[in-house]
């Protein structure tokens, strides 16, 4: 594998998380503080989801497939954490506070815990699988003989990423309205981009991945800015 296919295959899935937290999240002191306690929960949640599996469905062979199932339990697991987190905090005697500091209710709050599902997201599912690329050969599988195994990872994780960045701003926007479609097209958008690998070794073909992959991560997008559009705030608005 050459140098260029191995640092596009990198960067590629990289690319939107980590723009979003040197150019929004790190931007302000709150949503810092979101972003680590959103990864720590989003760490918790994996491992948790990883021993449960691990206790009652013993990994076997290639376990790619079962990561992607234990990567979508342990999103939903974090981002309704997050809600309830939430939900306790505005009955707290502290919100008062601290509301000044953690605007909990922002789209822009919203999109920092995508930020931090989405980059643990693909340091822990794509790096390490992009890591066994150390050798000179390059590889191919039989469901997409004709492209590099690689870049049909990278694509796939490009397209999941997206989906995880936006999905916590339609998942808790509809918890929080009570508009239970933006919960049902962020879940569906989540489960196409996650699962498209699956759809790839069962059904065969890259054209058929990417194409779940994208209509995933496009509905996740969608259903963000429609949440977006009624609250007329975006990610990049300055409070």
């Amino acid at each position: 594998m050459t140098l260029l296919l191995f640092l596009g295959s990198v960067f590629l899935p990289l690319s939107p998380p980590t723009s979003a937290l040197f150019f929004h999240t790190l931007q302000t002191p709150a949503y810092a503080i979101i972003f680590v306690l959103c990864s720590f929960a989003w760490l918790t949640a994996l491992l948790a989801a990883s021993g449960v599996w691990w206790l009652f469905f013993p990994l076997h062979g290639d376990s790619q497939e079962i990561a992607v199932f234990i990567s979508f339990a342990s999103t939903f697991i974090t981002i309704f954490g997050i809600y309830l987190f939430f939900k306790r905090l505005e009955r707290s005697s502290l919100m008062s506070s601290i509301s000044m500091l953690l605007p909990q209710k922002s789209i822009s709050a919203m999109f920092t815990v995508g930020t931090s599902i989405s980059l643990l997201h693909c340091i822990m599912l794509c790096l390490p699988i992009v890591s066994y690329s150390t050798g000179k050969e390059t590889l191919y599988t039989a469901s997409c003989p004709a492209v590099n195994y690689f870049f049909v990872l990278s694509v796939q994780e490009f397209f999941s990423v997206l989906a995880l960045l936006f999905s916590p701003i339609s998942i808790l926007f509809g918890l929080d309205r009570k508009k239970p479609m933006y919960v049902v097209l962020a879940s569906i958008g989540i489960a196409l981009s996650l699962l498209s690998p699956l759809a790839m070794r069962m059904v065969g073909g890259c054209g058929m991945a990417f194409g779940i992959a994208g209509a995933g991560s496009l509905l996740t997008i969608v259903s963000a800015l429609l949440a977006m559009r009624s609250e007329r705030v975006f990610p990049f608005h300055r409070h």
